[in-house]
């Protein structure tokens, strides 16, 4: 019996693998090199898409939306008040709204110093400017991921904060923070 329901555990694996696996995402601009991507299916089925494109100078990020299935697609440049550097994260919740997390790249502060929130509230809509979480000094805030409650819409987000980002120094330090927003990502809890 423990055999069996070992093998029945492997094949549930297997087929949701081959499931998850099986339809690449088509994304355009396909002169730009892509690095990382992140995507969602909204209640209508709409495949919606922020991916990261890399050059020399830095990184920029685009969203593309899909109404059939990601055989075409529309893409748009996204920008941010405090900067796009990359870690393209997009979520949405159960009124309609999307968002898109990402690293920041401040004309003033510094470099990934916070996780940065960004809303529409329509497919193809304006983004807000954003708004942030995890601002402490100068530390580095990497490596963010989010979840929404589907039953209050309240969004919840982990991520790493790092004393000195890439430091062999013993001393320096890395830890896990969390923050929420309850109002669609306008504030954010004390990381």
């Amino acid at each position: 019996m423990k055999r069996l329901m070992i093998v029945l555990a492997y094949l549930s694996v297997c087929i949701l693998l081959a499931q998850s696996w099986s339809q690449p995402i088509n994304v355009s601009n396909q002169q730009n090199i892509k690095s990382k991507l992140d995507f969602c299916i909204d209640s209508r089925g709409i495949i919606h898409c922020i991916w990261m494109s890399g050059n020399p100078i830095g990184y920029q990020i685009y969203y593309s939306r899909s109404i059939d299935g990601g055989l075409t697609w529309t893409e748009d440049l996204l920008t941010s008040t405090y900067g796009v550097w990359g870690d393209p994260v997009i979520a949405c919740d159960t009124t309609g709204s999307f968002y898109f997390f990402h690293l920041s790249n401040p004309p003033s502060g510094s470099w990934i110093d916070r996780i940065v929130c960004q809303r529409t509230n329509s497919p193809g809509g304006i983004w807000t400017p954003g708004t942030y979480t995890g601002l402490n000094g100068n530390k580095a805030q990497d490596k963010h991921w989010v979840a929404i409650n589907k039953n209050t819409n309240g969004i919840y987000m982990t991520w790493t904060e790092f004393d000195a980002y890439g430091s062999n120094i013993p001393t320096d330090s890395s830890r896990i923070m969390f923050s929420r927003s309850l109002d669609q990502g306008q504030t954010w809890s004390t990381a």
